[in-house]
């Protein structure tokens, strides 16, 4: 199935709208500096931006294309790799508490990017620097507590 990029951009900037609308009321902190809101508001707008954007690039092309064009069904390879990909997430949420995140993280990627035919040192570089940069982002930048795990780091 294929979504019309207009329509997309429109999808994209309503869900950037509710997403603001819902973190507007996030608290601030106790000493009047801005508080949790801040991090969402900031990026649902950028996210309803570039939705609008996305739509108002491809709007001249409404009439070239259906805005949905529904295609042949998945195949049994599609179906697998949608299954591991769902699984793996499912992985993710059990095992974080225990091994860690750097340690469910990096393995949930790479096997992702495995599944999806990525070749074996591109998905160890990548899922390696993408683990490692979520992590200081949020661990060491945002100061959010993420799973110590088996190795307390």
């Amino acid at each position: 199935m294929k979504i019309h990029d207009a329509l997309l951009g429109l999808i994209i900037f309503v869900g950037g709208l509710i997403i603001c609308y819902v973190a507007k009321d996030f608290p601030d902190q106790n000493d009047g500096k801005p508080g949790p809101w801040l991090f969402p508001v900031v990026l649902s707008l950028l996210f309803s931006l570039s939705g609008l954007i996305l739509f108002f690039k491809k709007f001249k092309t409404l009439k070239d294309r259906p805005l949905i064009d529904v295609q042949d069904r998945v195949g049994a390879a599609g179906m697998l790799k949608i299954l591991v990909l769902l699984s793996l997430i499912i992985f993710y949420i059990l095992t974080s508490e225990f091994l860690g995140f750097l340690i469910a993280m990096g393995l949930t990627m790479l096997i992702m990017m495995l599944v999806l035919r990525t070749k074996l040192y591109m998905a160890l570089l990548v899922s390696a620097c993408a683990t490692l940069g979520i992590y200081l982002i949020f661990a060491k930048v945002l100061l959010v507590p993420l799973p110590e795990g088996l190795f307390y780091f």
